[in-house]
């Protein structure tokens, strides 16, 4: 079975991408395969990454369960 390895890089000035990886050795023949993504779009965690803090973030599940639990009540009356 062939080991895969999929990762992101970005093009170098030259139009050159540069892939590096512990995981093959120097000198192991390897297929790649490039895709580039649309202008604009980005992964979900990259987006969700890129969110400041707001009034509906908690740090704790306590919180996220106090945070529902009063929406709840504001539905209820």
């Amino acid at each position: 079975m062939a080991n895969i390895i999929r990762t992101q890089t970005t093009v170098l000035p030259g139009q050159r991408i540069e892939v590096s990886t512990p995981d093959i050795p120097a000198g192991a023949a390897v297929d790649v395969v490039v895709t580039e993504r649309e202008a604009g779009k980005r992964r979900i965690l990259e987006f969700l990454d890129s969110l400041p803090p707001g009034p509906h973030s908690a740090s704790t599940w306590d919180e996220v369960e106090r945070s529902l639990d009063a929406e709840r009540d504001v539905w209820d009356s």
